[in-house]
């Protein structure tokens, strides 16, 4: 309701039906792939996590 009502307040794009696409893509990124970026970050001699 949150993001619906900043939609109505003008803000255009912002409201749940437009950004749930957006959440959906970040569920999908977390777990193997933020190991695999950690991963590269040691061998890169990054930080560790």
């Amino acid at each position: 309701m949150d993001f619906d009502s900043w939609a109505q307040k003008g803000n255009r794009g912002w409201g749940y039906a437009d950004i749930l696409p957006y959440f959906q893509r970040t569920e999908k990124r977390i777990g193997k792939g933020d190991d695999t970026y950690r991963a590269a970050r040691r061998r890169a001699g990054g930080h560790r996590y």
